[in-house]
């Protein structure tokens, strides 16, 4: 790991190793860590990038059914 990142938490962690498998593109491992990244996550955090990762990646995995049902318990801000 870089020495100038500081991974003080799981949630850090998590985000650190999804997006490592991303550069790789190794899609399915990217979800699974962007998945405990979301479930680690404080509750003042915004997940809905990671949440966006899990929808596309399993959009691009061919596994619709878990994509919608990732997309169903994602929060939407209401304006």
């Amino acid at each position: 790991m870089p020495s100038s990142e500081t991974l003080d938490s799981a949630h850090a962690f998590y985000i650190h190793v999804s997006e490592m498998f991303r550069k790789h593109s190794l899609v399915y491992y990217e979800v699974l860590f962007a998945q405990l990244a979301i479930s680690s996550a404080p509750p003042d955090v915004d997940t809905s990038s990671l949440q966006s990762t899990v929808i596309k990646g399993y959009t691009d995995l061919g596994r619709y059914d878990d994509a919608y049902a990732a997309f169903l318990v994602t929060p939407f801000n209401e304006q």
